[in-house]
């Protein structure tokens, strides 16, 4: 028997207080409400502190760290992940969004495969007027459960055709493979992917679950190659 538990919410966040609030509100506005939101600012040094604290007075389900200096993209990752006490969680980055069915689907896809480490759920990539550029699941043949590490799947994924990291909601018992390597810089979610995806079973529902945008200073203007990255 499956009890879902709480689920942690992790934003990581540089200078983008509006697109903070639009990420923060998109978890707020869940159809299944039991969660945190943790928020670690890497010491933006704008209006950030004071949306976020303007979101605490009516919100005690937020957690705010912020950086005394900037550590860099991958060590604030790697802080938020260090907060994780629930059963599950889950990475929302400050420029993308949920839409409301997003951790109730993800859940239902633990409750039909709970043998899973990980759900997944489509992410179409959009720019910033909303104009659809790709969806990563479009390729994939069928929904339902995967076994870790099985070679065709693998080949797929190298390919391109990966998940989406920030519409994955994971079991806190994956955790200990869960590092955003310093090292690799921007690309460091490749290298991760590949390990949970190598390691972990895990179950594809393609129903949206967030809108990953796509603008020229974010991650995702990287084209990520996973066999180059890894």
């Amino acid at each position: 028997n499956l009890t879902q538990g709480k689920v942690t919410v992790l934003i990581p966040t540089y200078k983008r207080p509006g697109k903070l609030i639009r990420a923060v509100e998109s978890v707020l506005t869940q159809s299944y409400q039991d969660f945190k939101i943790v928020i670690s600012d890497n010491a933006s040094g704008d209006e950030t502190e004071n949306v976020v604290s303007s979101l605490l007075k009516n919100e005690s389900r937020i957690e705010y760290y912020k950086q005394s200096v900037n550590i860099g993209m991958n060590p604030n990752f790697n802080f938020l992940v260090s907060k994780v006490t629930t059963p599950f969680f889950c990475l929302l980055t400050d420029d993308d969004y949920y839409l409301p069915n997003f951790l109730e689907e993800s859940f239902s896809i633990f409750s039909k495969h709970p043998q899973i480490m990980f759900s997944v759920m489509s992410a179409p990539e959009i720019n910033e007027a909303g104009d659809l550029l790709n969806d990563q699941l479009n390729k994939w043949t069928r929904e339902g459960y995967f076994e870790k590490a099985d070679p065709e799947l693998m080949k797929m994924i190298i390919d391109g055709n990966h998940p989406i990291l920030t519409a994955c909601v994971f079991r806190k018992d994956v955790i200990k493979c869960f590092n955003f390597d310093p090292e690799i810089g921007v690309s460091s979610d490749a290298p991760l992917l590949y390990e949970l995806l190598s390691n972990y079973p895990f179950a594809i529902k393609k129903v949206k679950g967030l809108y990953f945008i796509k603008h020229e200073d974010n991650l995702s203007a990287f084209n990520i190659n996973l066999i180059g990255e890894y």
